[in-house]
């Protein structure tokens, strides 16, 4: 908001990106540390600034375009979604010998399937309903394995939920990490139980990666994944439902992996940074348009 404020007593153009769902209650599930007020007047504060500043918006997806022109009364033609992209090295596969040596590191040898989150541990992520799904899972699969990837104020109450449900063997915390890209390559499974996006830039990158995803049908993950073609849409804030559709993958590598690849097709098609600059040079170009033409 600041910069947009700048921007406009500066005179320049002001093109401004809304990377959330416009503070919509979906932000407010889990979560202790934001009530309805602190919202509503967050809410108040940015409307205020978007009706007289920004001469174009940016969103990062359908989602939080709708969201935005609903909540804020953006106009149609003032507001262009560009979604987030993913470098082509995110693609391109790691040395057989760097994945065995991290294989090896985590003690992985023999789990099956492995299963990889990467999120902050905040409520929204839903990563307490992943750990509530890892009974049922090692019902049918007892070697399996969950990888969290990411830091946050909820670390120690998931910790918690771990050891009451006897998981400390199978679930580890890795913390925050600067090789997620090698960890997509030795997981089996992206699973990403989020309860509210603006877009999801972990489960991009699980599918640039050609990995299998299960994702809450939640928001913008649709806009990622195609339920049934690229991977598996599930009902947030169900243990059940994640369990059930991991056991699926498990028990269908195959489908799986076709999968996996349909959804690193779909990223090369829709979400790759040239698209992007290609976006953003013709949102550039319609403001610095109207400039001239209004001149």
């Amino acid at each position: 908001m600041v910069g947009c404020l700048a921007g406009r007593l500066a005179g320049a153009r002001v093109v401004t990106t809304i990377v959330n769902n416009a503070y919509g209650p979906e932000l407010l599930i889990d979560n202790p540390h934001l009530n309805r007020f602190k919202l509503s007047l967050v809410k108040l504060l940015v409307k205020l600034v978007f009706r007289t500043c920004p001469h174009h918006f940016i969103a990062i997806s359908e989602y939080v375009k709708q969201s935005a022109m609903r909540n804020f009364g953006i106009p149609k033609d003032k507001i262009t979604v560009i979604p987030r992209a993913v470098p082509r090295e995110w693609i391109e596969p790691e040395s057989s010998g760097i994945l065995t040596t991290l294989r090896r590191q985590l003690r992985l040898d023999g789990a099956n399937p492995v299963l990889l989150n990467v999120g902050r541990m905040i409520p929204m992520k839903g990563q307490k309903y992943l750990l509530q799904a890892m009974p049922y899972i090692l019902k049918e699969f007892p070697k399996s394995c969950l990888l969290i990837v990411g830091e946050g104020f909820m670390h120690n109450e998931l910790s918690i939920l771990r050891d009451k449900l006897k998981l400390e063997k199978r679930v580890r915390f890795l913390g925050k990490r600067t090789d997620v890209k090698q960890l997509l390559q030795i997981a089996d499974i992206f699973v990403f139980p989020s309860l509210c996006e603006g877009f999801g830039v972990a489960l991009l990158e699980a599918a640039a990666a050609g990995k299998p995803c299960i994702a809450s049908n939640v928001g913008p993950l649709p806009e990622i994944i195609e339920d049934g073609k690229s991977g598996l849409l599930v009902t947030p804030r169900s243990s059940e439902a994640l369990a059930q559709a991991i056991i699926h993958f498990a028990k269908n590598p195959e489908e799986a992996q076709a999968m996996g690849r349909q959804a690193q097709e779909r990223v090369l098609k829709m979400f790759t940074i040239d698209q992007t600059i290609q976006k953003l040079q013709a949102v550039y170009t319609k403001v610095l348009d109207e400039v001239h033409h209004s001149s």
